[in-house]
């Protein structure tokens, strides 16, 4: 029986990045990608229609559906590392992205990228600091959801990597938004 871990991360949006550029970014597909720590390369693929139909997964409310294949370097053993590929399916959302992956070894992940309005009470964490700034009444959010499955034996690894890797993912995907915001200002 494979074991579960969800992770959800929610950033505040700085107030100088509107809403509707932090949605462009993640409706592009590919920064999601590229910002993964491990991946080398990428590229388009077919997408597999009857997989996506059968997967409740995939919202009929959402549009531009985009298969990857993903190619990611990992540490095997110490000193060995081996590329490895696996499909991903991306689907643009009101308001964000889905993806849908197949990594080796029975690893699934399934993530959720939305820009939502923020609450009003304060949340703590990365919330009240950070590099993106502190609380502007009517900003936005940007809250990763994310669940992964795969063996118990592997989860310990795959959680911890997760982890890491989602949340630098996220702070470097809102930092490219704000670059393509300041060259369109210029």
């Amino acid at each position: 029986m494979p074991a579960h871990h969800n992770l959800t991360i929610r950033i505040p949006l700085p107030s100088m990045l509107p809403a509707e550029a932090v949605i462009q970014m993640l409706q592009s597909q590919s920064p999601v990608i590229r910002h993964r720590p491990l991946v080398t390369r990428y590229e388009k693929v077919p997408v597999p229609l009857k997989s996506v139909v059968d997967d409740e997964w995939f919202l009929e409310t959402g549009f531009k559906i985009t298969s990857y294949k993903v190619y990611e370097k990992v540490t095997v053993a110490p000193g060995v590392k081996k590329e490895i590929n696996f499909p991903a399916v991306l689907q643009n959302i009101p308001n964000g992205l889905r993806s849908r992956a197949k990594a080796p070894a029975g690893v699934r992940v399934w993530s959720e990228w939305l820009v939502v309005p923020r609450p009003e009470e304060r949340w703590p964490g990365e919330h009240s600091a950070g590099k993106l700034g502190g609380y502007v009444e009517g900003d936005y959010d940007l809250v990763e959801t994310t669940r992964v499955e795969t063996s118990r034996m592997l989860m310990p690894l795959v959680k911890g990597q997760m982890e890491t890797a989602h949340r630098n993912k996220v702070h470097k995907m809102l930092d490219e938004a704000a670059q393509r915001v300041g060259r369109a200002k210029t």
